[in-house]
């Protein structure tokens, strides 16, 4: 049943999201504070599900911290389990003089006796460590929970280790600590704990000493610390000491035949094979596993050739390898095959035989094999579209591309990364290659790849460059926000935006080198369209400033029109003092009166704003009502003049014609309103000073309303 509880909810929760979009922040936060407030704690707690994340936007961070800090002694477990969850990702953004009592506010609650506090407790402890006052308590009260024998609040603990270690101080005893944990192999955090252990080898001072333990724990008396270990251990050898001797000992662990992991050692091969000192030599020994009779190892080859491209040796080998390997009964050896031929592809020349391979797999009855082929498919499309010179087969790549994602991202996978994929080069393609797009659409991609992305900050840029690019094309699509300010504002943002991206592109080139190439191979596009803007943009602008000779408003017109005849694409200090002229402009255009405050403090408020994208948006935001004051005030004494005509002519028929005259339509069309209704005036003209001819017959109809007055 909807009641209100569950609209307020609704609606709060919506606030927390847009709440970084939001200009009136401080009316957003009374509502959220008259809810916060409420005796609903159902309503309280799915509040401040969402409050930690939205903190660092809200705009009384005191009051903020106070409600999130009186939430902690609430009698309900629901709420006060939930505040202190939501108190790490708050931490860093709580007032400087309240960070004591927020840390103090979480030791409290790590003592609480129901284990769900525990539990959020030690969640936020990870993620407030970098800024905890005292980090020796935290790390000890971490280690505690890890000790107890609880399965949610020690899994909590032991994966809250990965952030804390790298700021402990003395990260030899926390090391030690560690290992006396996975060395309780009846405790549940033990096998998480090993996870972290190697996550953070990067970050222990005694290579060699923790070289020593890692390789104990491969061979661990518990079947579940080896097989964490296995798995880890591909992803920090290449910060091992002696990696010749790591080499050796790894290959001895596969010809050992009581050690059970070898698919898992394999795997890690792959992961570190980048970094292996006999890449031919360990190349050789996994092509020869091809027949193992173990399902695992045969699984273990199949992905493993993927994560060691681009290094290996013999990409054909490999490509046969994986071919034997695509019609094997075992569902993980075909969907590791699925997942390596994409990676595969570039090393063979793009060989048709992996994409027909991968054609029959995304048929298969296996769900995570279909999977990863479509997925495989998609990445193969966008690698082939970022090589292509042709413009109309880049197109149909990559439309391709996104057809495989989506099928991909259907499939119910632990793990699918064509998620956000779909997400992302859907909205890609809609933002940079069509023509038509529709706003609810990309919006609906973009919140979804926003859910799917998560706390990546790669990802996050890459959903941010699409929004901008986004909203640059609504604005031309949209007719209201059609006229010189909005392509004056388009142009420069869409060269903001273009720069913006081409830097984050510099930062993805190791970890998404297509997606690099394909942005470069579309961006002249871009500037092509930006250039044609300029043209149109100057051309209206010289319209504009022409028709205005001789009004009130030609002065502010045509300064505009001198600056926008001298704008070029150039760097952002370059237009940030594009910005500073006309504000100066735009500020000198309005009058100083009283009704005009607020539109001065909106002028102003543009040098304020350091984002020079946001700066663009305030402009394109003002521009239209600066244009239309000044045109109100040019013709403020016809305005009085067609008020006297009112009391000669039909009432209902002129409200509609002055209706008309003061829409933002053209003057032509203004015209033809007014001609059937005003004979006299139908050569007159809203933004230009009348003609003789015309200014006499106004005067004459003056004459006869007065006349009719007295009469």
């Amino acid at each position: 049943m909807y009641t209100q509880s569950t609209s307020q909810k609704e609606a709060a929760s919506f606030i927390l999201n847009v709440l970084p979009c939001l200009k009136d922040k401080n009316e957003a936060w009374k509502a959220l504070q008259g809810i916060l407030n409420s005796k609903e704690t159902n309503l309280v707690g799915n509040i401040l599900c969402s409050f930690g994340p939205a903190f660092k936007d809200l705009p009384d961070k005191n009051e903020a911290w106070k409600e999130l800090h009186s939430l902690t002694l609430s009698r309900d477990i629901w709420v006060k389990e939930t505040a202190a969850f939501e108190i790490g990702p708050a931490f860093a953004h709580i007032p400087e003089e309240f960070k004591e009592q927020a840390m103090k506010d979480l030791f409290r609650l790590a003592r609480n006796s129901h284990l769900e506090v525990q539990e959020s407790v030690a969640m936020s402890l990870g993620i407030a460590f970098p800024h905890l006052p005292d980090k020796k308590k935290a790390w000890d009260i971490l280690v505690r929970m890890a000790l107890e024998d609880d399965c949610d609040a020690g899994h909590a603990a032991a994966v809250s280790f990965k952030d804390a270690f790298p700021y402990v101080s003395d990260k030899i005893d926390a090391w030690e600590a560690l290992l006396y944990i996975i060395n309780c192999e009846s405790l549940f955090s033990a096998y998480q704990t090993t996870f972290s252990l190697f996550s953070f080898y990067f970050y222990y001072p005694d290579k060699l000493g923790g070289y020593n333990d890692l390789i104990e724990l491969l061979t661990h008396n518990n079947r579940n610390i080896r097989d964490a270990s296995t798995i880890s251990i591909g992803y920090v050898f290449q910060y091992l000491p002696d990696k010749v001797l790591a080499q050796k000992e790894f290959i001895n662990l596969l010809r050992d035949e009581k050690f059970d992991f070898k698919g898992s050692l394999i795997i890690s091969f792959g992961n570190s094979f980048s970094h292996l000192p006999d890449k031919n030599y360990v190349w050789e020994m996994l092509h020869q596993y091809v027949a193992s009779y173990d399902e695992s190892i045969r699984k273990g080859v199949a992905f493993s050739i993927g994560d060691a491209c681009p290094d290996l040796p013999f990409p054909e080998k490999a490509q046969n390898d994986l071919l034997i390997l695509a019609q094997d009964e075992n569902d993980s050896v075909r969907m590791g095959v699925a997942h390596s031929l994409g990676f595969l592809y570039p090393c063979v020349d793009g060989d048709n035989l992996i994409i027909d391979c991968l054609k029959i797999l995304a048929q298969d009855n296996d769900g995570c094999v279909r999977n990863r082929a479509n997925y495989s498919l998609g990445k193969i499309f966008i690698y082939r579209a970022s090589k292509t010179q042709n413009e109309e087969l880049l197109a149909d790549l990559l439309e391709k591309a996104v057809n495989c994602f989506e099928k991909a991202s259907i499939e119910k996978c632990y793990f699918n990364p064509a998620i956000f994929c779909h997400f992302f080069y859907r909205s890609f393609n809609e933002v940079i290659l069509k023509k038509k797009i529709s706003r609810e659409e990309i919006e609906k991609y973009i919140v979804n790849a926003k859910s799917v992305a998560k706390d990546s900050k790669n990802k996050k840029r890459l959903i941010r460059v699409i929004e901008n690019l986004s909203d640059v094309l609504f604005s031309v699509q949209e007719p209201h926000k059609l006229g010189i300010e909005s392509k004056l504002e388009l142009v420069n943002y869409c060269r903001t935006q273009c720069d913006h991206a081409e830097k984050l592109m510099d930062k993805t080139k190791r970890t998404a080198p297509n997606l690099n190439e394909l942005f470069h191979k579309i961006k002249p596009s871009f500037e092509q369209n930006i250039k044609e803007l300029i043209g149109e943009v100057k051309e209206k602008a010289e319209t504009a400033c022409r028709k205005a000779k001789g009004t009130a408003a030609q002065k502010a017109i045509c300064e505009i029109n001198r600056d926008v005849q001298e704008l070029t694409i150039g760097s952002q200090e370059y237009m940030k003092k594009q910005v500073q002229t006309l504000y100066t402009n735009l500020k000198s255009s309005v009058p100083d009166k009283e009704k005009y405050h607020l539109i001065h403090q909106e002028i102003d408020s543009i040098l304020n704003e350091d984002d020079l994208v946001n700066q663009y948006s305030s402009l394109n935001m003002l521009l239209p009502t600066i244009i239309q004051i000044n045109v109100v005030e040019a013709t403020a004494s016809v305005s009085e003049e067609m008020i006297l005509l009112r009391e000669i002519v039909d009432n209902k028929k002129i409200d509609e014609v002055l209706y008309d005259l003061y829409s933002p339509m053209g003057v032509e069309q203004k015209l033809k309103v007014a001609i059937p209704i005003i004979p006299l005036l139908a050569s007159y003209e809203l933004e230009t000073n009348p003609p003789k001819l015309v200014a006499d017959s106004i005067s004459e109809l003056k004459k006869l309303v007065m006349k009719g007055k007295k009469q």
